[in-house]
């Protein structure tokens, strides 16, 4: 039984200047953050299995998960368009930093029944996992079109992407 909730904002702004009516120059920045609760209940049955015999239970284990995430993500962005007197030819700069963070963290609990539910002298056993995990990322791309008549043209263009992803995460198994 699992069930996901949350909500998320975002905004965007973005502003144009003509340097004149070929060459445009576009800023925008995104600001997104979100926030979810989830929560999950797995039952399962544990016990050994040997080849040639019906599964025999040994416990039945109920498993609770109490989620947290929060996210938040930031883009910044800057394009530049020059046309030319020419036709369909063009260049075209565009620059994006983009910074993404997500934490999640997790307290599992595990109750141990008997195969039938009642209660056991097992102890219930809590886990808590936390995973901090970010992406920034720095990307350039030019592209330039030169159109040499209405069925041909050149096409070149280039793409460099500086990328940095962090990821830290832990895990603790509390008994009694």
């Amino acid at each position: 039984d699992f069930d996901r909730g949350g909500w998320s904002n975002s905004i965007r702004l973005g502003a144009d200047y003509f340097f004149n009516e070929k060459n445009i120059l576009t800023s925008s920045f995104l600001y997104r953050f979100s926030k979810e609760n989830n929560t999950n209940l797995l039952e399962y049955f544990e016990g050994p299995q040997i080849k040639g015999t019906p599964f025999s239970p040994r416990q039945f284990v109920r498993r609770t998960d109490e989620e947290i995430e929060d996210e938040t993500n930031l883009e910044y962005a800057l394009n530049y368009k020059k046309t030319f007197d020419r036709k369909g030819q063009s260049l075209v700069v565009d620059l994006t930093y983009r910074d993404k963070g997500e934490t999640e963290s997790s307290d599992f609990t595990d109750v141990f029944l008997n195969p039938d539910g009642s209660s056991t002298d097992l102890p219930s056993a809590l886990e808590q996992s936390n995973n901090d995990e970010g992406e920034n990322q720095l990307r350039l791309q030019i592209d330039y079109v030169h159109p040499f008549s209405k069925n041909s043209k050149f096409e070149v263009g280039g793409l460099s992407s500086i990328r940095t992803i962090k990821n830290d995460f832990a895990v603790e198994r509390w008994v009694n």
